[in-house]
C-alpha cells in the first residue's frame, strides 16, 4: 500500500510538472500560429494532465491514509499488548500521561512518518529524477541546472531545516509528554486538587508547560519556514538559470522557440514538489526518537516471564504462600518478606496490615504480576514459576481498591466481567453487591449511563460495582484488595459488612488495613512499617 501511495503521489506530481510543462509548450507554439492539428496532442495533453492530478492526487491520499491507519492500528495493538505483557508491576512507575503519549502522540508521529515523511520523499525523488532526465534531452546544459538546483531544494534546504530544528525537536517531544501528563493528572484530581485549594497551582503549572511548549513549537515553525524560503529561492534560480542556458541555445539556433518556455517555466512547477521536503526532514526528527521510545517500551523485561510451554491446569481453587518475599522492578531490596498464608478451597481469609507494609505486593505475587523474589506461590499445589499468568488467573476474580468504569452503560461496564451474561444474573449480582436498591432508583436500569470515568457514580457504589463485576465473572478465587480504601468511615463499614455477607461460603481473600472490619475470619498480618519501593498501585487508576 505504501509503495502504492508513492507511485500515485509520483504521478500525481508528474501529472501537475507534466502540466506546466505542457501548456508552457502549447503557448508559445500557439503564437506561432501552426496549423491546428498540429496543437492537438498537446490540447488533449493539457486536458488529460489536469484531470490526472486532482484523480491521482486524490487515490494518492486514499491509499498513503489506508497503509498509515493499518500501520497505526497495528501500532496501537503492539504498544497495549506490551502494558499488559509488563503488567501494573512494570508501569505503575511511569506516569499515566507518559503511557498515553506513547500510545497516542507517538504512534501518530509512526502515521506521519509515513504520509508526510516517506510518500512525499518517494514521489518527489520519482518526479525530480524524470524532470532531469526530461531537460537533459531538451539542452543538456539546463538539465545539469536543474540537478544542482533540485539538490539545494531537495537536499540542502531540508538539511538546513534539520540542523535549525533538531536543537529542539527532542526538546517538544518531552514537553509534549509533560504537558499531556499534567492535564491528565488535573483532570482525574480534580476533585482533590479544589478541596486542597491546589487547583489554582496546578493550572499555572500547566500554563507554564504549555507555554513552554509552544515557544519550541514556534522555534521549529521557524525552521520549517526557513527550510521553504530556501527551497523556493533554490528553484527561482533554477528557473532565471534555465531561462538563461536556454536563451544562450536559442541564439546558437540549438533550441526551437517554443522549448525556451518549457524550461523557464517547468522548474516553478517543481516548486509543489519539493515544498513538503523541509517539514519532512521535521518530522523525520520528531519520529525517530518517537520510534525508540516505543521499542524501549516493547524491549522492556517482563517482571514475570511465563514459561515457554503452558501447563494446561484447571482454574485454580486454592492459593498458599510459603516464606514469600516480593521485589519491584528497580528496588533494591524486597518490599516484604516472610510471607506464610494458605487459602483452600472454601475458606475465607483476611490479609492485613498497616498501610504500605507490602500487602499489594503479595496481591501482585499471588496473581503473577511479580514472581517472588523468595519464597514460593502455589496454586493448587503447583508452583506458579511453572505457570502462565492466565492460567493462574483464570481462576481469580480481582477487585480492586480503584474500579474503572467506562463511558457506556451498566450494562457494557459488568458483561466486561462476563460477556454472555444474561441481564438476570447481572441483576442478581448487583443484588448480592447490596446494589439492589441503588440499580432500581436507575432512570434506565442496566441501560443508564456511567458517564465519563463513571463520573455520577459515588465512592461507595464504584466500589460495589467493582466488587459485583468480580461476583458475576463466577471465578473459584476471590480476591479483593482494599475495596474499602478512600471511602468515608460509614461508608467503608457498610461496605465491610456487605463483603462479609457476600463471600460467606467462597474461596476469598480479603486485604485491608483495617483488620476490625473483617471480625471473625483467620487473619495474616505482615509488616509494622511501611515497606520500602513499592509503588501505591492501590492508591491510582492504572491502565491494567
Amino acid at each position: 500500500r505504501l509503495v502504492g501511495a508513492i507511485v500515485l503521489g509520483g504521478l500525481a506530481l508528474g501529472c501537475g510538472v507534466a502540466l506546466t510543462a505542457t501548456s508552457a509548450w502549447l503557448i508559445s507554439a500557439a503564437a506561432l500560429h501552426p496549423p491546428v492539428l498540429t496543437l492537438m496532442v498537446a490540447i488533449v495533453a493539457v486536458r488529460a494532465f489536469g484531470l490526472g492530478k486532482g484523480v491521482l492526487r486524490y487515490a494518492e491520499r486514499l491509499a498513503a491514509h489506508d497503509a498509515a491507519l493499518r500501520v497505526g492500528a497495528d501500532l496501537r495493538a503492539r504498544v497495549w499488548t506490551a502494558l499488559v505483557r509488563l503488567g501494573s508491576a512494570a508501569t505503575a512507575r511511569i506516569r499515566r500521561g507518559e503511557l498515553l503519549s506513547r500510545l497516542l502522540a507517538d504512534v501518530d508521529e509512526q502515521q506521519d512518518l509515513m504520509v508526510r515523511v516517506l510518500v512525499p520523499v518517494g514521489a518527489a525523488s520519482v518526479v525530480a529524477a524524470a524532470a532531469v532526465a526530461g531537460f537533459t534531452v531538451i539542452l543538456p546544459a539546463a538539465g545539469a541546472i536543474l540537478t544542482v538546483g533540485l539538490v539545494c531544494a531537495a537536499v540542502f534546504a531540508p538539511a538546513a531545516t534539520a540542523w535549525a530544528a533538531r536543537r529542539t525537536h527532542r526538546r517538544t517531544a518531552l514537553a509534549r509528554a509533560n504537558v499531556l501528563t499534567r492535564a491528565v493528572e488535573i483532570l482525574e484530581a480534580a476533585p482533590d486538587l479544589i478541596a486542597f485549594d491546589a487547583a489554582h497551582r496546578y493550572n499555572n503549572e500547566l500554563r507554564d508547560a504549555d507555554n513552554r511548549l509552544g515557544s519550541l513549537l514556534r522555534r521549529t515553525a521557524t525552521a520549517r519556514g526557513l527550510g521553504a524560503g530556501l527551497a523556493v529561492l533554490a528553484v527561482g534560480a533554477t528557473s532565471v538559470g534555465a531561462t538563461a542556458v536556454g536563451i544562450a541555445a536559442l541564439g546558437a539556433g540549438t533550441l526551437p522557440g517554443p522549448a525556451l518556455a518549457v524550461l523557464a517555466l517547468t522548474p516553478l512547477a517543481l516548486a509543489e514538489v519539493v515544498a513538503g521536503l523541509p517539514d519532512a526532514a521535521v518530522r523525520l526528527l520528531t519520529a525517530l526518537p518517537a520510534a525508540r521510545r516505543l521499542a524501549e517500551l516493547e524491549q522492556l523485561p517482563t517482571p514475570a516471564p511465563d514459561p515457554q510451554v503452558a501447563a494446561d491446569i484447571a482454574p485454580a481453587t486454592s492459593l498458599a504462600a510459603e516464606s514469600v518475599a516480593v521485589r519491584w522492578p528497580g528496588a533494591e531490596r524486597d518490599a516484604v518478606q516472610d510471607v506464610d498464608l494458605a487459602l483452600p478451597a472454601g475458606t475465607r481469609l483476611a490479609l492485613t496490615g498497616p498501610s504500605g507494609a507490602g500487602k499489594s505486593s503479595v496481591v501482585a505475587a499471588l496473581m503473577r504480576g511479580l514472581l517472588p523474589s523468595a519464597g514460593r506461590i502455589l496454586v493448587d499445589g503447583r508452583d506458579t514459576t511453572g505457570l502462565t499468568g492466565d492460567e493462574v488467573r483464570r481462576g481469580v476474580a480481582w477487585c480492586g481498591a480503584w474500579t474503572h468504569l467506562f463511558d457506556s452503560t451498566l450494562r457494557a461496564n459488568l458483561l466486561l466481567a462476563a460477556p454472555h451474561a444474561s441481564d438476570g444474573e447481572v441483576v442478581a449480582a448487583l443484588r448480592r453487591a447490596q446494589l439492589g436498591e441503588w440499580l432500581a432508583g436507575l432512570p434506565e436500569g442496566l441501560d443508564t449511563a456511567l458517564g465519563t470515568h463513571g463520573g455520577p457514580v459515588s465512592g461507595g457504589e464504584r466500589q460495589r460495582l467493582g466488587v459485583a463485576r468480580a461476583l458475576l465473572a463466577d471465578r473459584p478465587v476471590l480476591l479483593l484488595d482494599e475495596p474499602t480504601a478512600h471511602l468515608d468511615p460509614p461508608t467503608a463499614t457498610a461496605l465491610s459488612t456487605e463483603l462479609m455477607a457476600t463471600t460467606r461460603g467462597r474461596t476469598a481473600l480479603l486485604v485491608t488495613h483495617h483488620p476490625e472490619q473483617t471480625p471473625g475470619l483467620p487473619q495474616v498480618r505482615i509488616g509494622s512499617a511501611p515497606a520500602a519501593m513499592a509503588p501505591a498501585l492501590h492508591n491510582r487508576p492504572g491502565l491494567g
